[in-house]
């Protein structure tokens, strides 16, 4: 693996974790599937 492609695997898990955080939020708020409809 070549540092490029690490960084790539970094921001995606990164994103992943946003929309992990996100949905958590809107779960508590709204109470709707938020992973069915990706932020």
């Amino acid at each position: 693996m070549n540092k490029q492609h690490l960084e790539t695997i970094t921001d995606k898990l990164a994103i992943s974790a946003k929309q992990i955080e996100n949905t958590a939020r809107l779960l508590e708020e709204g109470g709707y599937c938020a992973l069915c409809f990706p932020i």
